[in-house]
């Protein structure tokens, strides 16, 4: 059977299509960016007798990716441990997970699972939902 050069051309590009989309991150996959998050969560329920919810504030500064892993820094404006905590963990596929190095004495930060998506970091910080944006 004989090829017109249309159809070698067609073939052509859908294989140099295929090979390129190979190697190029798909379209919405994003990355995490050294920089500082922000965002707050609030707990419901009696808080040191205070009737009113509670509203926790949190900064996250990313201050170095290098290969998979990621150091960082953890502030928080209440809750258990409020203050500033170093944090080290590891980005993979998307996904960030944090703990506090070393864990504070007296206190316990709990660990960050985080989804890296187009405007924010979204995820848990301990069992609680949590959104940080840039």
């Amino acid at each position: 059977m004989k090829r017109s050069w249309g159809s070698f051309m067609r073939h052509a590009r859908l294989a140099a299509g295929c090979a390129l989309a190979a190697f190029v991150p798909a379209a919405g996959a994003q990355s995490l960016q050294v920089g500082s998050y922000e965002g707050s969560i609030e707990i419901e329920g009696v808080v040191r007798a205070n009737p009113r919810p509670t509203v926790i504030y949190f900064d996250l500064i990313v201050r170095r990716i290098e290969g998979g892993n990621v150091t960082a820094t953890w502030s928080q404006s209440g809750g258990q441990c409020p203050g500033e905590h170093p944090m080290e963990g590891r980005i993979d596929a998307g996904k960030l997970f944090l703990k506090a190095t070393p864990p504070p004495a007296g206190c316990m930060v709990p660990p960050v699972q985080l989804t890296v998506g187009a405007t924010a970091l979204e995820g848990t910080y301990g069992k609680r939902p949590i959104r940080l944006r840039r």
